[in-house]
């Protein structure tokens, strides 16, 4: 059977229709005016204490653009960037910061980590990599156009996608372009792209037509692809299918998701549905070994059962409160919204059972954890790091 798995979904509709169509390159951003109201955040019992271990200035965050520069996490560093060219590494237990350098460039996908170097995309369709250790720039080179997603490498091969559909892979060494894949775009899509995942051999990417792609690491080729979403409906909004959301792997599965299509469960041993879920996201998805925990193009917060894909719980009394992907911190579930709080769910029923305000700007991109710590970036430029008490 032909595989296709695409995944990622990270971007805002514009409300007018007449800069729907102003956007000729296919890709748009900006405030939507559409979706629920944000939800006035209603008195809960703190059964679960956040602590703020630290909190740095990272830069300008993304100066108010809609990027979701995300911090990586090195052995024990955590990596971050913003938007006016800068790139840091604190240290995870204190926040001390180990060093910063600055490039000439705006920074729109960040942060990358692998093989004791540091990536990022820019504005112009750079890729850079930097030393983990001392920040020094390792080598600089140029792709097809914006890079809007983290890239990604195993040490030997690093792998950057553009906005216009096409999937580098670098020699991590040099930065030599070793291979190229390219799909088409639709002329109009949501403003964003997943970052490929590298499992093994193989690079999962999504693209913005409802396919995910596995190819092979070394040399590109096509492995096998998998439609997420099919496009339907009459007008081009209608038809977006995005996969803006990471592909994500646990227990042998492929999850997979689309804006305006479905939650997948593929089985990466024979490439067939184990289940589908109709369910629209743009955000990253976190499992636990029990349940798939995703947040919904509205922002409610949902709890699907692993095997099945039955629902299992729905928290939606944080609607339209622009939240993240969610993360899992210790047993519980976290996501953050556009006012920088944080909330803590309970897994087994979604009772929310915590929150804490970080301040620093609203939270665009989801927090990363090491299992017991989060590490947060927001729009302004400020990285914490939160514990549990």
């Amino acid at each position: 059977m032909t595989w296709v798995a695409r995944v990622s979904i990270n971007k805002l509709l514009v409300g007018a229709v007449a800069t729907l169509l102003l956007s000729s390159c296919g890709l748009f951003s900006g405030k939507a005016k559409t979706g629920p109201e944000p939800a006035p955040l209603q008195e809960i019992e703190q059964t679960v204490a956040i602590e703020k271990l630290w909190s740095e200035d990272t830069g300008n965050g993304s100066a108010g653009q809609y990027l979701k520069l995300v911090p990586a996490l090195g052995a024990d560093a955590v990596f971050a960037a913003d938007y006016n060219g800068r790139v840091s590494a604190y240290a995870q237990d204190s926040g001390k910061r180990l060093w910063r350098t600055r490039i000439k460039e705006n920074i729109t996908g960040a942060t990358g980590y692998g093989g004791a170097s540091v990536f990022v995309g820019t504005l112009k369709g750079n890729v850079y990599a930097f030393d983990a250790d001392t920040g020094e720039q390792n080598w600089k080179t140029g792709i097809s156009s914006e890079v809007l997603a983290p890239p990604v490498s195993n040490g030997s091969v690093v792998v950057a996608k553009s906005t216009d559909g096409k999937l580098f892979g670098l020699d991590a060494a040099d930065g030599e372009k070793i291979w190229l894949y390219q799909r088409t775009v639709p002329t109009l899509s949501l403003r964003g792209t997943s970052a490929p995942v590298i499992f093994q051999n193989v690079v999962l990417s999504g693209f913005a037509s409802g396919k995910l792609t596995a190819n092979d690491l070394a040399t590109g080729r096509i492995l096998w692809e998998v439609s997420v979403s099919y496009p339907s409906g009459r007008s081009e909004i209608d038809r977006l299918v995005d996969v803006d959301a990471s592909p994500l792997i646990a227990n042998g599965i492929l999850y997979t998701a689309a804006y305006q299509g479905q939650i997948n469960a593929i089985s990466l041993r024979t490439g067939r549905r184990v289940w589908t879920r109709k369910v629209s996201t743009f955000e990253d998805m976190a499992v636990d070994g029990r349940n798939l925990y995703l947040v919904d193009n509205e922002s409610r917060v949902r709890a699907l059962d692993m095997q099945t894909g039955e629902p299992v719980w729905t928290q939606d009394s944080l609607l339209g409160r622009k939240l993240t992907g969610p993360a899992i911190i210790g047993q519980y579930i976290a996501v953050a919204d556009y006012k920088g709080y944080v909330h803590l769910l309970e897994p087994s029923d979604g009772k929310l059972v915590g929150r804490t305000r970080v301040g620093g700007g609203g939270a665009l991109s989801t927090p990363v954890s090491d299992g017991e710590r989060l590490f947060l970036l927001t729009s302004k430029g400020k990285l914490t790091a939160l514990g549990l008490k």
